[in-house]
């Protein structure tokens, strides 16, 4: 390749890296169309699962979700900052629960049970076991595709909830001296065997009922011990 040839090149690559892997383009591009993005992320999951991470290419995803290349590096950055966004596209559909704006005059107890359903849901779900099987694989081949799971996965759900313990206990409705370890019991209660499970395929009957059952065994067991 000519030195011409390569100065014309670079400023593509470039273009390709400019934005950052951890920004969001639904808040950080109000002119990104949701029904785009979704679509996007859509692509993006499927072919994670499909092919793993580093079978997975950027043309690829952009090939499943009918959009440009350029148009995955503009609004994700690279294929770390799109992994990224899937995450936290599954991640907010459990965390907006325990959001700022919800009303103070529901208790603990609605607001927990209503928490605990989402994970649950989110959880169990074949596509999120399917992703935890792919990680799993991923580990010791692609670290920061693990980094991104712990980051935006696991601690962006435990801390969301962490902070809404804390406000709890703040006025005086729970008794938590430290949110972080209490959010990780309740997670724990709520999710730890259930998905080790689901990883092996060894799965109990969770329809309705009993989901429910263990829900509510989960929230009363956390409630008795941090009631005030």
């Amino acid at each position: 390749m000519s030195v011409a040839s390569q100065k014309q090149k670079a400023p593509a690559e470039s273009r390709q890296g400019a934005a950052s892997p951890n920004s969001d383009p639904q808040h950080d591009n109000p002119e990104f169309p949701s029904t785009k993005r979704d679509a996007i992320i859509e692509a993006a999951a499927a072919c994670f699962l499909a092919n793993g991470f580093g079978a997975t290419s950027m043309d690829k995803v952009a090939a499943a979700a009918g959009v440009a290349k350029q148009t995955l590096y503009h609004y994700f950055g690279n294929k770390n900052g799109l992994f990224e966004a899937t995450l936290r596209h599954v991640t907010g559909q459990i965390t907006h629960v325990l959001s700022d704006h919800q009303p103070l005059d529901r208790g603990p107890a609605e607001t927990l049970r209503r928490f605990g359903s989402e994970v649950l849901e989110i959880t169990l779900r074949p596509q999120s076991v399917a992703f935890m099987r792919l990680l799993i694989n991923e580990a010791g081949k692609h670290q920061e595709v693990i980094d991104s799971m712990v980051r935006q996965a696991i601690d962006g759900i435990s801390d969301t909830l962490a902070a809404y313990l804390r406000r709890q206990a703040e006025n005086g409705r729970l008794g938590v001296d430290d949110p972080k370890h209490a959010s990780r019991m309740f997670l724990g209660m709520l999710t730890g065997e259930l998905r080790l499970r689901a990883l092996l395929g060894a799965l109990p009957d969770m329809g309705p009922a009993a989901r429910e059952k263990h829900l509510n065994a989960a929230v009363d067991a956390f409630l008795r011990a941090f009631s005030t």
